[in-house]
């Protein structure tokens, strides 16, 4: 089964947003793979403290009702 795929976006800076563009141009990816890729690196290097993750845990499971 193939992974469903959501769009999420967020306000930047126009220079931030075109800068991150070229960045990922130059690297052959596209903004979203980069994207990707940082978010997860941020979030592993990151962890939540006990407190985010109840918070986090009980966000988790009112979504999934």
């Amino acid at each position: 089964m193939k992974p469903q795929k959501k769009v999420f976006s967020f306000r930047a800076e126009a220079e931030s947003a075109d800068n991150w563009r070229l960045w990922a141009d130059a690297k052959g990816m596209k903004v979203d793979e980069m994207g990707t890729a940082a978010f997860t690196e941020f979030i592993e290097n990151h962890p939540l403290t006990a407190d985010e993750q109840t918070i986090y845990e009980l966000k988790k499971a009112q979504k999934s009702k």
